[in-house]
């Protein structure tokens, strides 16, 4: 008789494949088992299944996941709908095959809304308009989930990108009170309406602000006892005056325990007062998005705050964007990159200061994972940085416009990178022939101890060179001996973190 594996072992097998539905789904089709332990990984955030256009448009997957919800609708909703003309698509199922909802740890308002948004035209309507439709649609189909939720872990309650989702009571609805007590990731709007008492484990809170914060939304943060990451969003004319008073007050109680901050801000001020007083951060990323059409320049003079602040367990730094003056940014690298093992700069090559990458070498010893951008002389610095940061073991480098000599750069990380480094990610802005490549490979195979080597190429899809069929091949021979572990093309574009 064949050995079965029990279901918590299944599970931890299964959960490397969390993020490859093909592979999930194919586990369906074993047996009930394998089926059961598949079907609680997939419906844990089954919202990131949901594919949509830019317009929201209609999904296979939005489709079956909404059938499959629509089949824990009481009859007095379905009898609700029918009366107001809304006749929804038929359930594939009145008895589904498990209790799906009672697996998911992820509810999502904006993505409920894009989905019935999505699936609008499948509906028989008659009269109301389409907004009064889809809100009813979205109201009675939550007060039904909120039954079976057994306990959520995180709540997306963000509902200016979805409409239909505005104003529905849920925190009112039947079983509302023991789904909810467990989360402890939340997003939402800052004029959000939500009951403090409902929310005591707090640990994740991420803020969309607007011109208000609502007074439940302050209580709720002020009542939280373990919060460590928080993540704030603001929007263009975010006039401070009006929130501060009431937002820093309550986030002050936080202060020693806030490890991860990230502040998203888009063509508005940076109040740095927010986080000044973080002594424990350990994470901090910076997104300030500069509109120059606004009148905001680059090296803008939002950040001079920042050079006074002091972060002694800073481990994580990112400021992928709109960057401070140089001095300001060197300022606080002497301050806090002691005990770095990351940092990303901006990529954008108006910010490119070798005088910034000198200062990553002198005061950023224990860096392990380094975005940088280059001018002409760069490999001067990067040889600095590879004496200096001995912990180095993965690097993004930005050089348009030929700034580097493809042929030295690969001669210096092979012959001078640190012992432990693996992972060499750059702009595939410069032209090299197959034997360069080869020689590169063979003297990388040559180090000593010796590691196989992640190689990534960034090619702007209007730009850069294009790696020649002789070249794949070559690459594809030392991805057999062992000297690649990985090779990737992608577009630097979206590419940001290593």
């Amino acid at each position: 008789m064949a050995y079965k594996l029990p279901a918590d072992c299944l599970n931890e097998i299964f959960e490397y494949f969390a993020d490859d539905k093909i592979s999930l789904h194919s586990c369906l089709l074993v047996n009930r088992l394998w089926s059961e332990v598949t079907v609680r990984i997939l419906w844990r955030d089954i919202w990131r299944f949901l594919i949509f256009n830019e317009n929201h448009a209609k999904s296979k997957s939005s489709l079956h996941i909404f059938r499959t919800l629509t089949a824990y609708l009481p009859s007095e909703s379905i009898d609700l709908l029918l009366m107001n003309g809304i006749d929804i698509p038929t359930p594939i199922s009145r008895t589904p095959y498990f209790n799906y909802v009672s697996f998911m740890k992820v509810l999502s308002f904006p993505d409920i809304g894009h989905m019935i948004e999505s699936l609008m035209d499948q509906f028989n309507t008659i009269s109301q308009s389409l907004d009064y439709n889809e809100h009813l649609v979205s109201q009675e189909l939550l007060k039904a989930l909120m039954k079976h939720f057994s306990s959520l872990k995180t709540l997306d309650f963000c509902t200016e990108s979805s409409r239909i989702t505005q104003n529905i009571p849920f925190t009112h609805f039947p079983g509302a009170t023991e789904c909810l007590a467990d989360v402890t990731t939340l997003s939402c709007d800052s004029d959000a309406m939500l009951c403090p008492q409902l929310f005591r484990k707090i640990q994740s809170l991420s803020i969309t602000f607007d011109d208000m914060i609502s007074d439940e939304l302050v209580q709720l943060i002020h009542s939280q006892q373990t919060l460590k990451d928080l993540e704030i969003n603001a929007q263009f004319d975010m006039d401070w005056s009006i929130i501060l008073p009431t937002f820093e007050p309550a986030l002050r109680k936080h202060y020693h325990t806030i490890i991860k901050t990230k502040l998203l801000f888009n063509g508005c001020d940076m109040p740095f007062s927010l986080i000044s007083s973080c002594f424990n951060l350990q994470e901090l990323v910076i997104s300030i998005y500069p509109i120059f059409s606004m009148g905001l320049q680059p090296h803008s003079d939002n950040f001079d705050e920042l050079q006074f602040a002091t972060f002694p367990n800073l481990r994580i730094f990112k400021i992928p964007y709109d960057i401070p003056k140089i001095e300001t940014l060197i300022k606080f690298l002497e301050k806090n990159g002691k005990n770095l093992n990351e940092l990303r700069t901006s990529k954008d090559y108006a910010y490119v200061d070798n005088s910034l990458n000198r200062s990553i070498a002198q005061f950023c010893p224990n860096l392990k994972k380094l975005t940088i951008n280059f001018e002409n002389d760069g490999l001067v610095t990067l040889k600095s940085i590879f004496d200096h940061c001995v912990g180095l073991e993965s690097i993004i480098i930005w050089c348009k416009d030929n700034r580097l000599d493809g042929v030295e750069l690969f001669e210096l990380v092979a012959k001078h990178s640190p012992k432990n480094f693996c992972q060499l990610k750059i702009d595939l802005d410069f032209l090299f022939l197959p034997k360069d490549l080869e020689s590169f490979f063979t003297s990388w195979w040559d180090r000593r101890p010796r590691k196989s080597l992640t190689l990534i190429f960034f090619k702007d899809k209007f730009e850069g060179y294009e790696v020649s069929e002789e070249n794949i091949k070559i690459i594809e021979r030392f991805i057999k001996l062992g000297t690649i572990k990985r090779f990737e093309m992608t577009d630097g574009f979206f590419y940001h973190d290593h």
